[in-house]
């Protein structure tokens, strides 16, 4: 799966060769996805969340979850099963947010801080490297990707610096939607 700044999402198939399965158009460029149970989930670049259902024809239209993202492109999205049936939804972007969201009920549960503003530091040259960024947020507190191992219960939270930071999640928090449950 390839996302574009032509706002498709292109499908291939490894065989040798890239053989082209099919593509869909989308709102804005992908910047992440994942593909989970049949459904394709796509961060865009301005900010929002579509599903496209799986499969071999292409035929499936995208549909929005979520909007909430609202400075900058949404980089990382991971699909947390939390066991009998219960999902949760895991996104951040250069809005120095981490949404929590029940895709099943369609709610959003927790929000945390990528970084904390008071820490960043003015670069004497300007800052180089990481990816490319429409945020007006600091560098360390825009994120890349997010990552989360069920065996720990932590959450990996990359930002546009290079730096991960390791967080322990209590999903019971989260769905309370206790302040600094995703902190």
């Amino acid at each position: 799966m390839v996302g574009g700044n032509d706002k498709t999402l292109t499908v291939y198939k490894f065989d040798g060769n890239l053989t082209k399965l099919w593509a869909v158009d989308v709102d804005a460029a992908p910047r992440s996805c994942d593909l989970f149970n049949g459904q394709i989930l796509l961060g865009l670049k301005n900010g929002s969340l579509v599903e496209i259902p799986w499969n071999a024809e292409g035929k499936g239209r995208p549909n929005v979850v979520m909007t909430s993202h609202c400075d900058g492109e949404v980089w990382g999205l991971d699909i947390i099963d939390l066991g009998g049936g219960e999902l949760r939804m895991l996104t951040s972007a250069d809005d120095n947010r981490i949404l929590a969201y029940n895709p099943k009920t369609k709610q959003a549960l927790a929000e945390g801080m990528v970084g904390d503003k008071s820490k960043a530091k003015k670069e004497k040259k300007g800052y180089r490297g990481g990816a490319s960024s429409m945020s007006s947020e600091p560098p360390n507190c825009q994120s890349r990707c997010v990552a989360y191992n069920p065996k720990h219960k932590h959450l990996a939270v990359s930002d546009n610096k290079g730096l991960v930071t390791i967080r322990t999640v209590d999903w019971s928090q989260v769905d309370q939607r206790a302040p600094g449950s995703l902190d």
